[in-house]
């Protein structure tokens, strides 16, 4: 049940569980400190100077997990949100909320997005942990697996 938050900039004595209320608070999700496990700053395996470390929360259940996520992507679709947004002074960062994907899993959901462009395939989506590609709103979803499920994916 983890949640990765992207490009939230780094604070000497940050308190994540209370930035990850104030960010549930912000795009109106119902969670609240119960319901987080643990949250900590992870290093990237490529660095890159200047962008701050991507933030892993351990919540609970899945109601909580699916409820920051879906209401943070229903705000983030209309307006876009960023480190201005939550309260940060200085660059103005796009924060996003993901499923907290191992790296095999990412590098699937990298090539999936690839493939689909490639083929105008219309869906690339994660939903627990899961990754899935569908050509257009009428076709069957197919779930991604190995890459030979994206190889053998056509448009």
């Amino acid at each position: 049940m983890n949640v990765e938050i992207v490009g939230v900039p780094e604070k000497s004595g940050e308190n994540l569980v209370q930035l990850l209320l104030q960010i549930a608070t912000f795009v109106n999700a119902n969670i609240n400190a119960d319901d987080i496990e643990f949250t900590t700053r992870v290093q990237p395996h490529h660095s890159h100077p200047g962008r701050p470390r991507r933030i892993i929360a351990k919540l609970k259940n899945r109601r909580a997990k699916d409820s920051i996520i879906i209401n943070f992507r229903k705000l983030n679709k209309d307006k876009g949100i960023t480190s201005k947004d939550l309260g940060y002074d200085g660059n103005s960062n796009k924060v996003f909320i993901n499923e907290h994907l191992t790296i095999a899993n990412k590098i699937l959901l990298n090539n999936c997005r690839q493939r689909a462009r490639e083929l105008n395939v219309k869906f690339v989506w994660v939903k627990n942990c899961s990754i899935y590609m569908r050509n257009n709103e009428t076709s069957p979803p197919v779930e991604i697996t190995a890459e030979e499920d994206i190889q053998k994916f056509s448009s």
